[in-house]
């Protein structure tokens, strides 16, 4: 047991570490910058406070803010993205329209009546939402190919063409360290 723990706590050591490299460890993402229509610090305490927020609030007694830390993050990238695309084509997003949202998870209410994750859950229904609306997506994908996002090397590579975090990156030590088969 003890031994797990070193590891486990060597490998958290080498991801900080890599993390520094990097850029600023304290930041999940950069969203756009100084005059891109978007300009957005994700910080990390949120995507922390918010991953694990949600691990709490699952049955799952091994879920962790570990887990969840990656898809809040790309959640919140894209949102600031949507965001401006809801300003620019005046799209507002109901309450109504958000609690169908809601209505699509059993977590969802619960997590959207969490002080911790409330305004997290309000935005990533509004993302849902406008994006659900064709011409509102179409806008989402040029913006975000014209948008850079610099993502923490923890979380694994950013796709620009794609807005989302390429499929099977990450910045673990642990899966580097996984044996094949």
């Amino acid at each position: 047991m003890k031994a797990r723990a070193m590891v486990a706590g060597l490998a958290t050591a080498g991801l900080l570490a890599l993390a520094g490299c990097g850029g600023n460890p304290q930041v999940a993402a950069y969203v756009g910058g100084p005059g891109s229509a978007v300009n957005v610090t994700v910080t990390q305490a949120e995507v922390d406070r918010i991953a694990t927020a949600i691990a709490g609030t699952t049955s799952d007694a091994y879920d962790t803010g570990v887990s969840f830390a990656s898809a809040v993050m790309q959640i919140k990238v894209q949102a600031a993205v949507v965001d401006q695309v809801a300003k620019d084509k005046a799209i507002t997003v109901t309450d109504a329209q958000r609690d169908t949202f809601y209505a699509t998870q059993d977590l969802y209410p619960e997590l959207a009546k969490n002080p911790v994750t409330h305004d997290f859950m309000v935005s990533y229904a509004n993302t849902a939402t406008v994006l659900a609306d064709k011409a509102a997506a179409t806008a989402f994908t040029d913006l975000m190919a014209k948008t850079p996002v610099r993502v923490n090397p923890r979380f694994g590579v950013w796709d620009d063409t794609k807005g989302s975090l390429i499929d099977g990156s990450s910045g673990s030590l642990s899966e580097a360290a996984r044996p094949k088969g």
